[in-house]
């Protein structure tokens, strides 16, 4: 196929293809008048490309992942993409966190400015609603002590054994969605006596995700909800009565 019948069928305009074509990511054939002539395979490889810029991911890492697709098996593919994922949904845990704050500024600014009085005098700066403060964050101070071990043991026995890592202020946490009502419970339980955690559920078929983010003096309170072999969870553990 010519490149204009490539862009036709796929959609992918003539300008993109010779700069993927640039990057490697394609790799036209030359024809004796030296137009670029394509084989009908580039349809399915413009489709995987496509996939893989829907995830975010950089043309780099798309670059090397269609190489993979081009002679490794799927498993190689699926063991290189995997890991490009989880940076993805940290990155995107952190932008999340990052515009709740500032929706939380942005509403109490707004309402800010629909409490001020319809003044005929110019606005002072006592008024301003750009320099209203955000409400200060709730002290960090919880149930999560050694006056409540069963709550603690609920979270143990219902994390053990659940793929966890850190994220940024806090853990994330893959889980059957079996678990989802019993977590989702302890989460509201521990939301009305700890309000500086915060507590977010994404489902994803099967398994479902939660990320729970402290501020940083709050982390060694989020540390003991995780059991493990850690030495320094175990103690934390073990102080409990």
């Amino acid at each position: 196929m010519r490149i204009s019948e490539v862009a036709a069928r796929s959609g992918v305009p003539a300008t993109t293809l010779r700069y993927y074509e640039d990057l490697g990511l394609l790799r036209p054939r030359r024809a004796s008048n030296g137009y670029r002539v394509f084989d009908t395979d580039v349809l399915e490889r413009l489709r995987f490309i496509n996939a893989a810029k829907q995830l975010n991911l950089p043309l780099e890492q798309i670059t090397s992942l269609v190489r993979a697709w081009d002679s490794d098996p799927c498993a190689s593919v699926k063991a290189q993409l995997r890991p490009l994922l989880d940076t993805q949904l940290e990155r995107l845990d952190t932008m999340i966190e990052e515009l709740s704050q500032a929706r939380h500024v942005l509403t109490a600014a707004a309402q800010h400015l629909d409490d001020l009085p319809d003044r005929p005098e110019r606005c002072s700066p006592e008024c301003a609603f750009l320099a209203t403060a955000a409400p200060p964050p709730p002290p960090v101070a919880c149930s999560l002590s050694p006056a409540q071990p069963a709550r603690l043991t609920a979270w143990h026995e219902a994390l053990t054994g659940a793929p966890t890592r850190r994220v940024a202020g806090g853990m994330r946490i893959e889980l059957p969605v079996e678990a989802l009502a019993p977590i989702t419970a302890l989460a509201v339980a521990e939301q009305r006596c700890c309000p500086f955690f915060t507590f977010d559920l994404s489902l994803r078929g099967p398994r479902f995700t939660l990320v729970i983010t402290t501020p940083p003096e709050g982390m060694p309170m989020l540390d003991r909800l995780f059991p493990g072999d850690d030495p320094a969870h175990a103690d934390l553990v073990e102080r409990q009565p």
